[in-house]
C-alpha cells in the first residue's frame, strides 16, 4: 500500500480523536481567558484543558466520574499532567475545599500519578453534590504574571500502572534523626499507617518529638502544596482520622523523581532560637491507649489511694461525732427523768425553757448595767448640789445653777452639760433598785447644829429644790426670788 495513504489515515484518526469542543462553564476571577477542552477517547478516557491568554486566575468545572470509574475498573492509575509558559498554580477543589495543589514552573511539564486511596476518595466525592455548584470538581488556575499572557494546559486521564519502589523493611515505626543541618526529611509511613488501621479501635498513630520543641510541621510530596500542622511545642501529637487519611493518600502520590511507596517529605519549623531544628529525634509509631492505665506512674495511684483513705477517715470521724452527740443527748434526757427520751414535745418544751432562761439572764444583765449607770449619775449630781450648799454664802445664782443640774434641762450651763439626765435612761423592764435609792435619799433629812454645814437631801421633784439649813427646811420652787440662805 502507498505510504502516503497510511500517513493520511493516521492524520485523520488523530484529528477525529482530538477535536476541539466548546469551553466548559468558567467562573471569572481575573481577565477572561480562552479555554479549549478536548475529550481524550483514543486509548484511555480523559480530558484536556488549554488556557490561552491567561492573566490572573481562571476557574473551570470538571466532570471526572467516568474517568475515576474507569481507573477503578481496570486497576489503573490516575495521571495528571500540567504545563505552563509562566509560573502557575493548579488546584483541584471540591465544594471550595482543596484536594491538592501544586506550583508548576515555567516551561516545565509536571506529571503526577495517583492510585490506591486516591481513587476511592475521588469516587466518593464525585457522588456528593455541593449547594451552589453543578459540577463534581473545579480546577483553579492562577498565574503570577499579570502583564504577560500565559498559556497553560491541564489533562487528567486513566493510565497504566508505573513501576514503584516498596519500602525496604517491614518496620511498624519510623525514627528520624534531626540535626541542625537540615529542616526537610523523608519519612516512610506505609507500614505504620497500615498497622494503625488494623488496630485503630484501641489506639492511633502518634508523632513523638524527643529533645525538640517544634512550632510547625508540614507534609508534602512531589511538589504538592504542603499541609501545615501547628504543634505549639507539643511533645506528642496524636494523629486524628482526617490527618491519617491525608497522609495515606499522600503516600500514594508518585512522580518521575519520587516513585517510593509510603514515603513523604517532612518539613520542620523549630520553636527554639535555632535557625533550623536542633538535635533530637522524631518517632512515627502506633500507640495503644488501652494499656495507658498499666503505664501510669505509681505516684498517681499512691495519691489516689491516699485521697480515698482520707475521705473514708473523714466520713468515719463525722459518723463518730454524730453518734457521741446522740449518746450525750440520750444521757441528758435520762438524767432529766424522762420516761420516753424520744418524746419530741417534752424535748421541745425543755429547749424553749432553756431559751427563756437565757433571755432572762441577758435582760437581767442589761438592767444591772443600767442601774449602775443611773447610780453613778445620781452621785455626780448630788455631789454638785452638796458643793453649792456646803458654802454658807451661797447666792441665788449658785442655787439656780444647782437646780439646773438636778433638772438637767435645756437651759443648764455649759459647765454642767456633761452630766447625764435621768430622763434619758430607759428604765423599762428593769428593777427598782435605783428608785429605792432615790426614796431613801429623799427621806434622809438629818438635823445639824448651827455651826455645821447644811445637809442636802435629793429632791423628788425635778422642777424644785429642797434643802435643810440648821433646824429649818427651805424649798424653792422654780426661779423663786431670794436674797440669801439666811433669808
Amino acid at each position: 500500500m502507498n505510504p502516503k495513504i497510511w500517513i493520511l489515515f493516521f492524520l485523520l484518526l488523530s484529528f477525529s480523536s482530538q477535536s476541539p469542543a466548546q469551553p466548559d462553564v468558567i467562573e471569572k476571577e481575573g481577565n477572561r481567558p480562552t479555554i479549549q477542552k478536548w475529550e481524550l477517547n483514543s486509548t484511555f478516557p480523559g480530558r484536556r484543558f488549554e488556557f490561552l491568554q491567561l492573566k490572573g486566575s481562571a476557574r473551570i468545572g470538571i466532570d471526572m466520574a467516568d474517568i475515576v470509574d474507569e481507573v477503578a475498573l481496570h486497576n489503573n492509575m490516575l495521571k495528571i499532567q500540567m504545563n505552563s509558559s509562566q509560573r502557575t498554580t493548579f488546584e483541584l477543589l471540591k465544594c471550595n475545599r482543596p484536594l491538592f495543589g501544586i506550583d508548576v514552573e515555567a516551561n516545565e511539564a509536571t506529571v503526577l500519578y495517583l492510585n490506591g486511596p486516591w481513587i476511592n476518595h475521588l469516587i466518593v466525592l464525585s457522588k456528593q453534590r455541593c449547594l451552589r455548584e453543578d459540577h463534581e470538581f473545579f480546577l483553579s488556575v492562577k498565574t503570577t504574571s499579570a502583564v504577560n499572557p500565559t498559556v497553560a494546559s491541564f489533562s487528567i486521564t486513566s493510565s497504566k500502572n508505573i513501576r514503584t519502589t516498596p519500602p525496604k523493611d517491614g518496620s511498624k515505626r519510623d525514627i528520624i534523626e534531626v540535626d541542625k543541618s537540615n529542616s526537610t526529611y523523608l519519612a516512610s509511613l506505609k507500614n505504620v499507617i497500615a498497622y494503625t488501621r488494623s488496630k485503630a479501635i484501641n489506639g492511633s498513630m502518634i508523632i513523638a518529638f524527643d529533645g525538640l520543641e517544634m512550632e510547625k510541621i508540614s507534609f508534602s510530596k512531589c511538589g504538592l502544596l504542603p499541609k501545615v500542622i501547628g504543634l505549639e511545642r507539643k511533645k506528642v501529637l496524636a494523629v486524628e482520622e482526617d490527618l491519617l487519611n491525608y497522609l495515606d493518600r499522600l503516600t500514594h502520590v508518585f512522580c518521575d523523581y519520587d516513585r517510593n511507596e509510603g514515603r513523604v517529605e517532612l518539613t520542620l519549623q523549630s520553636a527554639s532560637n535555632c535557625s533550623n531544628p536542633c538535635m533530637g529525634t522524631i518517632r512515627f509509631e502506633y500507640h495503644d491507649f488501652s494499656t495507658l492505665k498499666e503505664k501510669l506512674p505509681g505516684t498517681i495511684f499512691t495519691v489516689i489511694f491516699i485521697f480515698i483513705v482520707s475521705f473514708c477517715a473523714c466520713c468515719c470521724c463525722g459518723c463518730c461525732r454524730e453518734y457521741m452527740a446522740k449518746k450525750t443527748e440520750m444521757k441528758r434526757r435520762e438524767a432529766a427523768g424522762l420516761d420516753n427520751p424520744l418524746d419530741s414535745d417534752i424535748i421541745r418544751m425543755i429547749d424553749e425553757a432553756n431559751e427563756r432562761d437565757e433571755e432572762f439572764r441577758v435582760r437581767a444583765k442589761a438592767c444591772q448595767m443600767i442601774d449602775e449607770e443611773r447610780h453613778t449619775n445620781l452621785d455626780e449630781k448630788l455631789k454638785v448640789f452638796a458643793d453649792v450648799f456646803n458654802n454658807a454664802t451661797a447666792t441665788r445664782e449658785s442655787v439656780r445653777n444647782a437646780t439646773r443640774v438636778i433638772n438637767a434641762g435645756p437651759d443648764s450651763d455649759n459647765i454642767y452639760e456633761s452630766i447625764p439626765d435621768l430622763s434619758e435612761i430607759n428604765l423599762k423592764h428593769c428593777s427598782t433598785a435605783g428608785l429605792d435609792k432615790e426614796k431613801e435619799m429623799e427621806s434622809h433629812n438629818t438635823t445639824s447644829t448651827s455651826g455645821a454645814a447644811p445637809h442636802v437631801s435629793r429632791p423628788t421633784i425635778l422642777d424644785s429644790v429642797k434643802w435643810t439649813v440648821g433646824a429649818e427646811s427651805v424649798q424653792i420652787n422654780g426661779d423663786e426670788e431670794f436674797e440669801s440662805i439666811d433669808d
